[in-house]
């Protein structure tokens, strides 16, 4: 892996709601927690400190919001441990040793408190509005989640285990070597979102990644009955691995990748985007043709499934339009010359 940065989500929309993962991403790290409301410049500010250490010559991951993926929810500088988050709602955070190893920087000392009082029925409004439109963006992912799953379940009976698990055994034997008695470390995070701007997917950061890509062609939701021992086994062999989840069916890995081996795995469904493949397998080859007797149960889930990520998409859309109008509010109280400031402090903490 060569690249000076990647780009991933610690968070996503999902039929369960806000799924974070910031937790486990922040064990160990010095961490400084950015709070203050939107528009306030916290995006801003880690933008900044990601450019500085790409600046420096060092690698930076984005970790961008699934809400907006325009903006940052965090930036995390792997060379001196460091990182920068997002710390106000829905992924509520806090250093676990401030002062120690992070500390808060609380961009809301730099607005005008007046300005926002003066404000706070159209402040009050427009967040009511937001958190409405999000509740029916995971009704509408629960039933492409529940449809999904229902497609997933149809298939799995006709799952030919034994060719499945042979393909597997051979895959591992040539190309995920054991390397070590130790166990690799997961770095646990989303590679795509329901966004404002439709599903996304960070293609470019597999291809910073690795050079090989096999993609995994799936129109069941079964690639991770392939993918899931592929992780386990890079991980169990010593590698640190990459495992990136599924927003409509979060338990499930749909890629991964092993920067050692400079290889990826990546499932690939219709409509979405995907890396550019070195290889490809189709799950289809391991499914028996007996299928076809839940063919119509299977094509009806499948439209269930399009309709609800079609909704929660529209809903989605609709909620950043609200927060636009929020930021705007916020944005027109705010004093930036001391928010910048403040950036110059940080990055000299971070950096000298």
């Amino acid at each position: 892996m060569d690249a000076s940065s990647i780009r991933t989500f610690l968070a996503a929309n999902t039929p369960n709601g806000f799924k974070s993962v910031f937790e486990p991403f922040l064990e160990g790290k010095t961490t400084y927690i950015i709070k203050g409301g939107p528009g306030t410049g916290k995006s801003g500010l880690m933008k900044k400190i990601a450019a500085e250490a790409v600046r420096r010559g060092e690698f930076a991951e984005l970790i961008h919001c699934s809400s907006d993926p325009e903006s940052l929810d965090g930036v995390h500088i792997p060379s001196r441990n460091v990182a920068i988050c997002d710390g106000t709602a829905p992924h509520t955070l806090d250093p676990k040793y401030p002062g120690a190893a992070g500390g808060i920087i609380d961009l809301g000392r730099f607005w005008d408190l007046r300005a926002l009082t003066a404000n706070r029925s159209g402040i009050v409004s427009l967040s009511e509005q937001i958190s409405a439109r999000y509740a029916e963006a995971y009704r509408y992912l629960g039933a492409a989640g529940f449809a999904a799953m229902a497609v997933r379940g149809y298939t799995k009976p006709y799952v030919n285990t034994e060719k499945l698990g042979a393909f597997i055994r051979r895959f591992i034997k040539k190309r995920i070597p054991p390397k070590a008695a130790e166990p690799g470390r997961t770095y646990k995070r989303f590679l795509s979102a329901f966004s404002p701007s439709g599903y996304i997917t960070f293609t470019d950061t597999i291809d910073a990644l690795a050079e090989h890509v096999t993609a995994v062609r799936d129109r069941y939701h079964i690639s991770d009955l392939l993918i899931r021992p592929l992780y386990e086994a890079a991980v169990r062999g010593g590698y640190d691995v990459y495992e990136f989840l599924d927003p409509l069916m979060p338990d499930r890995t749909v890629h991964i990748a092993i920067p050692e081996l400079s290889m990826a795995v990546c499932t690939v469904e219709s409509g979405a985007q995907a890396p550019k493949p070195s290889s490809c397998v189709n799950m289809s080859r391991f499914i028996d043709k007996e299928i076809f007797l839940d063919a119509e149960k299977i094509k009806f889930s499948r439209r269930i499934a399009l309709m609800g990520r079609r909704g929660a998409l529209r809903a989605v859309a609709e909620a950043k339009a609200l927060h636009d109008e929020l930021e705007k509010i916020y944005t027109a109280a705010m004093d930036f010359g001391r928010v910048n400031n403040e950036i110059k402090k940080t990055i000299g903490i971070i950096f000298d």
